[in-house]
């Protein structure tokens, strides 16, 4: 199939994704952006393709063009659950195996508890991909407004803490911004395209977000 370029999407299926109710549930949230990412390129007849992963890669749909690309995705979005770590090295190399043609890569998660996130990246970057972040987080994660006694309970671990949030809301938070920090200077050096989202965002601003910095790749668009 002759087409304009190649998708490849992304999207984190491990334990934490699974936070949040209703469309603030992290999985479903990011499952959003791909569906959408997915009937954009494919309107256009881009060859679309799609894993889900954790530690490794748990589903795939292989990249097609056709109209029926879309029903093949919107199935496996449909039917993940949310569990397990994140390994993102092994999930590239996974990946870049499977995908041999330079395209677009888009990684659609919340980054927590991903092991070897930088050098993942590399290695899709090395082979020639041009390649973009969804950071997918929770307004809790964010701006972690709890009050009282509160039990947190590990999503990927069976670790929990009781605690007065208060007491570690000015640790969490500055915790919270170095990671980011690190996270957004990680890819900028390797020149990979980073928005951080929460999922309180409207899907639609942030699609229109994503698509008007998409200069190199005008086919994207609406």
């Amino acid at each position: 199939e002759e087409t304009n370029l190649r998708l490849t999407l992304l999207v984190d299926r491990s334990g934490s994704m699974a936070y949040g109710d209703g469309e603030s549930n992290k999985f479903d949230y990011s499952a959003s952006i791909a569906a959408s990412l997915a009937y954009l390129a494919l309107r256009q007849k881009d060859a679309t393709a799609l894993f889900t992963f954790d530690t490794a890669v748990r589903a795939s749909v292989p990249a097609k063009s056709h109209q029926q690309q879309l029903t093949h995705i919107l199935s496996v979005l449909d039917s993940v659950g949310a569990d397990g770590r994140t390994d993102l090295r092994q999930v590239a190399r996974e990946v870049a195996q499977g995908i041999p043609r330079r395209g677009l890569v888009i990684i659609i998660s919340d980054l927590l508890g991903v092991d070897r996130l930088v050098e993942g990246l590399r290695v899709l970057r090395q082979r020639g991909h041009d390649v973009a972040i969804f950071h997918v987080l929770h307004d809790d994660e964010l701006d972690f407004e709890f009050n009282g006694a509160t039990r947190f309970e590990g999503l990927e671990t069976d670790d929990f803490l009781n605690c007065n949030p208060r007491a570690l809301r000015e640790g969490y938070l500055e915790a919270l911004q170095s990671f980011l920090d690190q996270t957004r200077k990680a890819c900028g050096r390797l020149s990979i395209e980073y928005m951080l989202v929460r999922t309180s965002d409207p899907l639609d601003a942030v699609l229109a977000k994503f698509l008007s910095t998409r200069q190199s790749l005008p086919k994207l668009k609406h």
